[in-house]
């Protein structure tokens, strides 16, 4: 929408046509690449259109076969945030590991983390328990261990004895920090209201420790079905952000 109040065609580079039959009185705002009027009906290369009819008006988009209708289930692969982290809990003095890339950061300061399990997974009920944790970030060099903690229950099994990871006490909770991981964030649980319903338990970062020797962190983002991310190159834009 414009200053005025009107809305102002947008361009785009040109894709397949579709036809849109939603008009009988067609004008149009802006230019139509091979855009044809006939009866009624207007055939588009991919530009906005306003379409004008004594019944109804519409803003109209034509989408272009360059891209292909994606299954429901794999739309978390195109938006997991990342990185993919470790997060340990300790209950009763037993330690434990899981892989998570579902988390997203909710607030600056204190700095809050939202974060989803699954009700079935052993960190889910170790967590709403003892209501702390540490999310942990590891980088490229720990992938292997990254895969295996998400492949395994700590039911049956000492994560950090079997995949080789070293817990050192935290300052603040009883859960662990990962040694070899670039970060860790020391955690306590803040607000449970949508465990229930989404498995979403709010965060508050209570410390946090870094790797100051490691400049440029390549850390993993999932992309479903076991595909990976690496982080890639960084820049540095004008920005009012912290």
């Amino acid at each position: 929408m414009n200053e005025k109040g009107g809305y102002t065609c947008r361009p785009s580079r040109p894709i397949a046509p579709r036809t849109c039959p939603c008009a009988q009185e067609v004008a149009l705002h802006g230019s139509l690449r091979n855009g044809r009027a006939r009866d009624g009906r207007i055939t588009l290369d991919g530009e906005w259109a306003w379409f004008h009819s004594r019944r109804r008006s519409k803003w109209c988009w034509s989408i272009g076969m360059r891209k292909t209708e994606l299954s429901l289930a794999h739309v978390y692969g195109l938006l997991e945030p990342g990185p993919v982290v470790l997060l340990t809990t300790s209950m009763k003095g037993r330690n434990n590991v899981m892989t998570l890339s579902w988390h997203t950061m909710v607030e600056f300061e204190p700095p809050a983390v939202a974060c989803v399990l699954g009700d079935g997974d052993y960190t889910f009920s170790i967590l709403k328990k003892t209501r702390e944790c540490v999310i942990n970030i590891p980088t490229l060099e720990l992938a292997p261990q990254v895969v295996a903690c998400g492949n395994a229950s700590g039911r049956g099994i000492d994560k950090f004895e079997q995949f080789g990871l070293t817990a050192k006490a935290a300052t603040t909770v009883a859960a662990p920090i990962i040694d070899e991981c670039y970060a860790s964030l020391e955690c306590k649980v803040v607000d449970t209201r949508l465990v229930n319903k989404y498995g979403m338990f709010i965060l508050e970062v209570l410390k946090t420790w870094v790797d100051p020797s490691n400049k440029n962190p390549k850390t993993l983002h999932h992309r479903g079905n076991g595909v990976f991310m690496v982080a890639g190159d960084t820049i540095r834009l004008p920005s009012r952000m912290k």
